[in-house]
């Protein structure tokens, strides 16, 4: 920006791909990440660092996948509503829908990955 207030940051998005039913999401060289289904997956994440913050969006083919998200504690902490929904289903595992997670990387607890919101939809 040149100082005015006037400009704006665009985050370039990351699209990594899942092989042998396993995908890490890279916080180190994109915070925005999105993760098209075509296996079932098993997620997990490297290079997070306290202050980051980003979207996690998950797009789940006409089949439906189930993706396992990390357990809590294990450098991630989910809020209480999503972590009930356990970590098979934090993400919609219904064919043809869009998880969205919202997430900030907390300095309190070694860099934990702290998931605050939920959100769901159909893909038209």
């Amino acid at each position: 920006t040149n100082g005015s207030g006037q400009g704006y940051a665009r985050f370039i998005r990351a699209a990594p791909t899942s092989t042998s039913n396993a995908v890490t999401f890279n916080l180190a060289t994109s915070q925005n990440i999105e993760h098209a289904l075509t296996e079932n997956t098993t997620v997990s994440f490297s290079g997070a660092a306290a202050g980051m913050s980003g979207v996690l969006v998950f797009t789940n083919d006409g089949t439906g996948r189930t993706v396992t998200m990390p357990a809590n504690g294990t450098g991630i902490e989910y809020d209480a509503a999503i972590l009930a929904l356990t970590v098979t289903g934090i993400v919609d595992a219904t064919a043809n829908t869009r998880t969205v997670l919202a997430y900030y990387v907390m300095s309190a607890v070694a860099n934990r990955i702290y998931v605050y919101a939920r959100s769901t939809s159909t893909i038209p």
